[in-house]
């Protein structure tokens, strides 16, 4: 059982289990988002997994966002945007850091200077409400909700807030920070806190960004439907997964 339990620390992800959880759940995902796509290594794995779903990836940074534009040219089933996310409908400063991956609608601390930041520079960019985009678009449920904003995924989930009040999310997969990396920026209790109040249980922990001192920076969770939790237990046993 141990030399069972240190496999899966090794090799679980997400995407995989995404997998495993939409076969209990006898069928497919038919809409996801990847928000903060960067150059759409995160929207490939989950096209390699779930190739009849439409998948709307969002990447604010004009540069990366011409690169994720030639990755998924060849899927018509990917919709590239230009565009972030967030809990309005604006124009916003946007850091764009060397180091794309830590780009971000927030200012960089003192902190993400010393172990995350490149040089950058500040542009403006267009966001949008999640809700108000599935709306123009009559996109009624989410089945995968990806955020990695940096930060930001707080006013990401604002920006739909409707949706997920009326269960219209299945799962939410997203970055969290443990220690904060920019001004103002949301925690991991602050996003668990939001969830909860509308009926989203944390389900697992992915991945996890260290310093050199080892102290944890950032780390994934998959949250999951109250609904969807009770459609697994009857699916598979009573009390299989938490409902609370």
């Amino acid at each position: 059982m141990r030399l069972t339990l240190e496999k899966r620390k090794v090799t679980k992800n997400e995407y995989d289990d995404l997998s495993f959880l939409y076969a209990k759940l006898n069928r497919e995902p038919n809409v996801i988002i990847d928000a903060g796509a960067n150059v759409g290594f995160v929207t490939y794995q989950f096209t390699k997994r779930f190739e009849d779903a439409k998948l709307y990836s969002f990447e604010p940074n004009p540069a990366v966002y011409d690169k994720l534009k030639k990755s998924t040219n060849e899927n018509n089933n990917v919709f590239a945007h230009n565009i972030g996310v967030g809990n309005e409908n604006t124009q916003l400063i946007f850091y764009k850091n060397n180091n794309t991956g830590t780009s971000s609608f927030l200012v960089p601390n003192d902190f993400h200077k010393s172990h995350l930041a490149r040089a950058y520079k500040e542009i403006n960019v267009p966001i949008i409400k999640i809700g108000d985009f599935c709306e123009e678009n009559d996109i009624k449920r989410i089945d995968i909700l990806k955020l990695d904003i940096e930060g930001f995924e707080l006013k990401a989930l604002m920006g739909c807030e409707e949706m997920l009040e009326n269960d219209n999310v299945d799962f939410i997969y997203a970055e969290v920070n443990l220690i904060p990396t920019y001004d103002d920026q949301c925690l991991i209790e602050d996003v668990i806190s939001f969830l909860r109040k509308l009926n989203y249980i944390p389900y697992n922990f992915y991945g996890n960004n260290e310093t050199n001192l080892r102290e944890s920076i950032i780390t994934n969770i998959l949250f999951v439907s109250k609904s969807i939790a009770k459609e697994l237990n009857s699916k598979t046993s009573f009390n299989s997964v938490y409902v609370g």
